[in-house]
């Protein structure tokens, strides 16, 4: 098992704690205080659904060779959309857009864990780098 074996099964188990614990909240609660100072629940969902949409580009990015990092004119638009969603939407487009995520992260191949170079925020980063 790679380091990014273990940083990927770690994102995994992370998003499964987080979907048992929003999956049964009622909508009026994912509009309630998350415990993120100033952010609901519906907007932390938002956050790390259009997070794991972006990433989910960069890394398919890596894959193709192509190192150009994180674009703020192709960050905008993803943003404005995640942000007119309501809550119950964000809570859906979250689970979807992980379960993206996760998926490509699964489907990268093992020898390409040290090899890979994701263009991420911070600079090119391993997988493993980049998953941790």
């Amino acid at each position: 098992m790679t380091a990014a074996d273990r940083w990927i099964g770690a994102l995994r188990d992370s998003s499964k704690r987080l979907g048992h614990a929003v999956a049964d909240l009622p909508p009026d609660r994912l509009g309630e205080a998350s415990f993120a100072e100033g952010w609901t629940i519906g907007q932390v969902l938002s956050h790390l659904g259009s997070g794991a949409e972006i990433s989910t580009a960069l890394v398919r990015r890596g894959l193709k060779g192509d190192e150009r990092g994180p674009i703020r004119e192709e960050l905008l638009p993803v943003w404005e959309r995640w942000d007119a969603m309501s809550p119950v939407e964000q809570r859906a487009a979250w689970r979807e857009a992980d379960e993206r995520h996760l998926a490509l992260l699964d489907s990268v191949d093992p020898g390409q864990h040290t090899s890979l170079r994701v263009p991420y925020f911070a600079g090119l980063l391993d997988l493993a780098s980049y998953a941790g």
